[in-house]
């Protein structure tokens, strides 16, 4: 039931009815401008009737505009913004009337609002015993307010004059008198040292500039028990001819929701320092479909050639490539432009893949190679953010270049030197005896099928394995001839190392030579190109 009473208290009914019968308490439904009364107690329609000459019963069910009625657009208001609030209203004989509203709920076919209000007290002229009568009465039906609840002086004693069971539990409090032994019972008291002097600087600028209302703050208390927790503190100011004016006081734990947020913050901070270390500049889109980012880390050269404060103007991050791209080369930045669109970016990174996009950067010393790359990060919210990071490859870029060279300078050597030879092998490391079959002797490959050589890891098993098909008279000294340690020796000098050798065929025997030369490349590496060449004619018999 939207009207349920027991919503106001969030406490069982017996509870409820007592509240109910001992203030003056109304339901009201407003509707657009219009409110009416859809339920009070006694105590409530003597209060209308008595200072505003109102006879709810006879108008329950009409909606009236709120300047015929008690209720007005500041309850409407608040109620909406805060879901409780107190506020003053002033009434006909000039008096002010001191109300706690909360908003009960929403009709969810209608729209209408329901909001409960309570009268707590009415001004006369001598306020200090107004204030006592308030906080006896306020007494009655405060521990049935849901959350902590404390009423202090706005003078420099910031003394308590009341807080209910809530805030003793709060601060791990056994009872009232526990409470006010470990606080003093003064709002100083209760926040943490730390945090006292911001809180109340922004809770005195309302006091010092003399005007009611409401602010809402978050600060640390320390515990009873040693224990540091998080309050988000509801207050509302009252002018007051006494001690100030007041302040009305809801306050809740709220550790545990500023524990997570404080750890999804630093989770994602450390996802993103991981993912960016790497990175010379690093914007942070927040959300690809508005395209709000920030600048999490900019590169030192940028900021000399950009002024960090143009950057930061600007608010849509695919406006801030544009800006960016002032850097890029001519001939590279419409391409640039079209690769880190929302849709490209959004594409790419769909299948949580890093998306590169390589560019070139003018600089008054020459161009550099660079790399802008998008990792999709998800966000709270169900927002999709991505680390966007801007990395310096020039140096890598060119030593690519430099081992594309010189892989291709090394081909062209090889292929130079190996035109004479029927079959040519690359010994890549002589340590290791790792080598390549370069080309293949298509009668060797015949006798020895070529699947069979490339599954040897060294070359002198390779040798030994080639050796097979050759008189078993020079087997030995041919072994000899090409270990790793006789092929460095002998190539030493850059010199081309030779090694005799016959082969047997079928139609007798040929006579062969195993050349070996050194290659050094840039990369620093040593390869050995070696060569099979027939240099004789065939013999029929094995001595020929």
């Amino acid at each position: 039931n939207l009207y349920d009473l027991d919503v106001i208290a969030s406490q069982e009914d017996s509870s409820l009815r007592n509240t109910f019968d001992t203030v003056p308490i109304g339901i009201i439904e407003i509707r657009g401008e219009t409110a009416r009364f859809v339920r009070s107690n006694p105590s409530y329609r003597e209060f209308m009737r008595r200072f505003f000459g109102f006879d709810i019963q006879a108008t329950a069910q009409r909606y009236t505009g709120y300047s015929s009625v008690f209720m007005n657009k500041l309850v409407k208001n608040c109620c909406e913004q805060e879901g409780r609030t107190i506020f003053n209203d002033r009434l006909p004989d000039g008096s002010i009337v001191h109300c706690f509203a909360r908003r009960i709920g929403t009709n969810p076919k209608t729209g209408d609002i329901a909001v409960a209000v309570a009268i707590l007290s009415v001004s006369e002229p001598n306020e200090g015993v107004l204030i006592d009568r308030l906080v006896s009465m306020i007494e009655q039906f405060g521990e049935h307010i849901p959350g902590g609840f404390f009423i202090y002086k706005a003078d420099e004693s910031e003394e308590l004059l009341y807080a209910n069971k809530a805030v003793w539990d709060i601060f791990g409090c056994d009872n009232l008198s526990d409470f006010k032994a470990y606080s003093g019972f003064s709002f100083r008291g209760m926040v943490h040292p730390d945090d006292y002097a911001k809180a109340s600087a922004a809770i005195r600028k309302r006091t010092d500039e003399d005007r009611s209302g409401s602010d809402l703050l978050e600060y640390r208390i320390i515990r009873k028990d040693g224990e540091v927790r998080w309050i988000d503190d509801y207050s509302h100011y009252m002018r007051a001819d006494v001690y100030h004016g007041l302040y009305y006081v809801f306050i809740s734990d709220i550790t545990g929701k500023y524990q997570k947020a404080e750890s999804d913050k630093a989770l994602r901070s450390a996802v993103i320092e991981a993912l960016t270390k790497v990175y010379d500049s690093v914007w942070l889109i927040k959300d690809v479909q508005t395209q709000q980012f920030e600048l999490y880390r900019i590169d030192r050269e940028m900021v000399h050639l950009l002024p960090a404060n143009t950057a930061v103007k600007i608010e849509k991050f695919y406006d801030a490539f544009s800006f960016y791209s002032k850097l890029v080369l001519d001939a590279d930045r419409r391409r640039f432009l079209a690769a880190v669109t929302p849709e490209n970016i959004i594409k790419n990174t769909e299948n949580a893949l890093i998306y590169s996009v390589p560019f070139r950067r003018v600089f008054d010393r020459g161009v550099r190679h660079y790399r802008v790359e998008f990792a999709k990060l998800d966000l709270p919210g169900r927002k999709t953010g991505i680390v966007t990071g801007f990395k310096n490859v020039d140096e890598e870029v060119r030593k690519d270049l430099q081992i594309q060279l010189a892989l291709n300078t090394r081909a062209a050597v090889i292929e130079a030197l190996t035109r004479p030879y029927d079959s040519v092998w690359i010994i890549r490391d002589m340590e290791t005896q790792r080598f390549e079959l370069y080309r293949i002797d298509e009668k060797l490959a015949h006798l020895t099928p070529a699947q069979e050589a490339v599954k040897l890891d060294k070359f002198y098993d390779a040798f030994t394995f080639f050796s097979g098909y050759m008189p078993e008279e020079d087997r030995q000294r041919f072994l000899d001839a090409v270990t790793p340690e006789s092929i460095l020796r002998n190539t030493a000098d850059n010199s081309i190392y030779s090694v005799p050798f016959r082969r047997v065929f079928e139609e007798g025997t040929r006579n062969y030579l195993v050349e070996f030369a050194r290659i050094e490349l840039l990369s620093g590496e040593t390869n050995i190109v070696t060569g099979f060449k027939n240099v004789g004619r065939r013999s029929g018999g094995d001595n020929a």
